[in-house]
């Protein structure tokens, strides 16, 4: 069986290292102690994998201006997954970023039959 990761299931992964090679990720571990006042998601090791996060770490620490962005594809009713996202984003914001949220509503109507 191989390895599956997607937002609706997953079979066991217990060596993320190959996804890590393979989508260019970094341990959050390397990238932790450079970040002031790390959101709880990052200390308990809810995140735990980055792609050049030390630009953000080092723009809350300056002052320097930087942006935040994610999104979401509605295809049923709001979860914890949603609220998570939500946490993160607004915790970037109150460190200074601009926090932009995109709703893919037509790609959900679209791909997912949903309206």
């Amino acid at each position: 069986m191989t390895n599956k990761l997607d937002p609706w299931s997953s079979s066991e992964i217990t060596d993320y290292s190959k996804l890590f090679e393979e989508f260019g990720i970094s341990p959050f571990d390397n990238v932790l102690p450079e970040i002031p006042s790390p959101h709880m998601y990052m200390r308990r090791r809810v995140i735990f994998g980055h792609r050049d996060y030390e630009q953000i770490a080092e723009a809350m620490r300056t002052g320097a201006p930087f942006s935040v962005m994610d999104g979401f594809m509605p295809s049923g009713k709001v979860h914890l997954g949603h609220k998570m996202v939500m946490d993160q984003i607004i915790w970037h914001q109150q460190r200074g970023a601009s926090a932009f949220v995109g709703i893919a509503d037509r790609e959900a109507f679209s791909v997912r039959g949903f309206s």
